[in-house]
């Protein structure tokens, strides 16, 4: 009676776990409706390919000097207020780079704040990631442990961009990895100061490389909403370069555009 009955409750809950899922996912396609996708003469997943991984992006904070600052952070909090699937996934993305921002500096209690913002984030994206979601299980269980909590953080930031590419959705992986590099400007920009700006120019010169292959990536998507106003204002700042004497004031635009 007993086995019968705990067998009843696992098909319930994964019956409710599964008609969520069906919910999002239909939200999701609703939400990308107006979404225009072309390759033209490019291939959108080889643009991709040449990204580099988020880890791999996060040398501007870890290669140059930064101060900390937690003024400059998105509110953890905020998670639950995007709610169309293109400002989740752009989102998604600032979040991303706000979590490895704290775990450079060790800040443990904003590493599992952030974490459960990614937890929100992804849930609303119907993202199944088995590792994701065993890596937040052992942040719940390992909340006093330092070293694990950290060591569960660094193999989330080398999971994050294979988050959004196994979602097979060309406009959620490009809004992901084009809110990352945003934040990950802000952040740099807000961190350190101009001379050390100009004594790390290759890391900056190669952060805009990226941007290149993101306007590459928004080349291939049309939508009236969403999509045409950020890719324009990437645009705008691939055209403007490293050299633009307004860098800073110009992300700041765009980051206070699309925070909630």
């Amino acid at each position: 009676m007993k086995r019968i009955l705990f067998l009843v409750i696992c098909i319930s809950v994964f019956s409710l776990i599964s008609c969520e899922n069906y919910k999002a996912k239909k939200k999701i396609k609703a939400d990308l409706s107006d979404v225009q996708f072309e390759d033209k003469d490019l291939n959108y997943d080889s643009i991709f390919a040449l990204v580099p991984d988020y880890n791999e992006m996060l040398g501007i904070l870890k290669d140059v000097r930064i101060g900390y600052s937690s003024k400059i952070l998105l509110d953890s909090k905020s998670a639950e207020m995007f709610l169309t699937s293109k400002e989740v996934s752009f989102a998604l993305g600032m979040f991303v780079a706000d979590l490895a921002y704290v775990r450079y500096f060790e800040k443990v209690q904003l590493c599992t704040e952030y974490l459960e913002s990614l937890k929100i984030l992804t849930e609303k994206l119907a993202i199944s990631n088995k590792n994701f979601e065993s890596l937040v299980k052992k942040v719940e269980t390992n909340i006093q442990d330092r070293d694990e909590l950290f060591l569960v953080v660094d193999s989330l930031l080398g999971e994050a961009n294979k988050i959004f590419t196994k979602s097979e959705q060309h406009s959620l992986s490009c809004l992901a990895l084009s809110g990352f590099w945003l934040e990950i400007s802000y952040l740099g920009l807000n961190s350190i100061n101009v001379e050390n700006i100009e004594n790390n120019s290759d890391f900056f010169h190669s952060h805009f490389e990226i941007l290149k292959l993101i306007n590459q990536l928004y080349s291939c998507l049309e939508d009236e909403s969403f999509i045409n106003p950020l890719k324009q204002y990437f645009l705008e700042l691939e055209a403007k370069g490293l050299e633009n004497s307004e860098l800073e004031e110009d992300i700041l635009k765009i980051r206070s555009a699309y925070v909630k």
